[in-house]
């Protein structure tokens, strides 16, 4: 069979959405079908046109951020008829935003094959995250009504999808039993790579991963940190997932800095990830909104490693009062961060609770041949009336 993948980003991003597509394209390919990807993201120095492993990959021309939803939905409609791919069995796209614009239009003129949206996250929540990130964006874009418009528009676009046709069928990691598809586990979990591994040093570890944005949470983490060092003095913190801007560099001068106990390591490989997270004693993900339990939380928790996460839907809220197989706190709030915190560092018993009941959440859920056979089978369509 032939499929067209239409993607936000693909390899080489490192981002959970783009490892879980790269992995899918592979499987794909492994099985004897022809694979053509398309990223909605030009990706630094990356070529436009490759193709690696036998897939197919084109990215766009680089689009100034401003213009990528308006542009982006024309330049999927002309490589989509430049390349003749209207004889593809089938579609998978990730990015129902710019992907349902594009096929609406062309619909009207030429056949457009079916079209499996596979959104990584839970899709109506991040619906929701557009009226949550509005002020981020004003502030971010110093009230520049375009970008505030094209925001509105994105949500707008993502309400009408979730009520027509074009609604997604899949959706990827952390499924919460009220969400669109019910009791499913769903994603790539690398667990040759992530399992669980003794510590080479009786170091005690607190680790930091996303990027170094208020949505991500980082300015909450940097505020625990003197806290606990008053407590806990020999603790370490290691910071992972870009550079550190300015905005955060006050906070950070309220830090002591003795002995290394604080380190940025920046943007990291996705093959380094499991011997850092190797060393952690807890990993940390204070997200303020957004997917909440998302690949790197998973990833943790298949090294049997104790993890916060903060309560960004209730994805989130629900597993853990399901399984309680990771910590949680409310979104942005720093005294119950550190208090978590502690409480894993300081009760042995705990952290072992979280460490064990981690571990085998991911073993029972996130079988990797099982869950491999059951979404090429629904790829494929031997299931086609029924949704994973």
């Amino acid at each position: 069979m032939k499929f067209l993948i239409i993607v936000g980003a693909f390899f080489p991003s490192q981002g959970g959405s783009s490892i879980f597509f790269t992995n899918l394209a592979r499987i794909l390919v492994s099985s004897h079908h022809e694979v053509d990807v398309v990223s909605l993201k030009s990706q630094g120095g990356a070529p436009r046109n490759e193709c690696i492993n036998n897939i197919s990959i084109r990215r766009p021309p680089i689009f100034s951020k401003a213009l990528i939803p308006f542009l982006g939905p024309l330049w999927i409609a002309l490589l989509f008829l430049k390349e003749r791919w209207m004889d593809v069995d089938r579609i998978i796209a990730s990015n129902p935003d710019q992907v349902g614009i594009a096929f609406s239009i062309l619909k009207k003129l030429i056949r457009v094959p079916p079209i499996t949206y596979l959104v990584v996250g839970n899709f109506h929540e991040e619906r929701d995250d557009y009226l949550r990130r509005f002020p981020e964006v004003i502030r971010k874009t110093i009230g520049t009504l375009y970008l505030s418009l094209a925001s509105i528009a994105f949500g707008m676009c993502h309400h009408y999808l979730t009520s027509q046709e074009m609604k997604p069928v899949l959706v990827a990691y952390g499924v919460s039993p009220k969400s669109v598809v019910t009791d499913s586990f769903l994603g790539f979990v690398d667990q040759s790579r992530f399992f669980p591994r003794r510590r080479e040093q009786d170091e005690e570890i607190v680790l930091y991963v996303g990027r170094m944005s208020r949505q991500a949470g980082v300015d909450v983490f940097l505020s625990v940190i003197p806290e606990v060092m008053k407590r806990r003095p020999a603790t370490k913190f290691i910071l992972i997932g870009g550079e550190l801007t300015e905005d955060w560099q006050e906070l950070v001068g309220t830090i002591p800095r003795e002995n290394n106990q604080l380190q940025f390591l920046g943007e990291v490989d996705h093959a380094e990830l499991p011997s850092i997270m190797a060393r952690s004693t807890v990993v940390v993900i204070p997200r303020r909104y957004g997917a909440g339990l998302g690949l790197t939380a998973l990833e943790a928790m298949a090294m049997g490693k104790a993890v916060i996460l903060s309560e960004t839907n209730r994805t989130v809220i629900e597993m853990h009062e399901r399984f309680g197989c990771f910590a949680t706190v409310p979104p942005g709030n720093q005294s119950m961060l550190a208090d978590r915190l502690m409480r894993i560092l300081e009760d042995n018993e705990f952290r072992f609770h979280l460490e064990s009941s981690a571990l085998r959440f991911v073993r029972e859920h996130y079988e990797p041949e099982a869950y491999k056979e059951k979404l090429l089978n629904y790829l494929l369509g031997a299931n086609k009336n029924q949704e994973i």
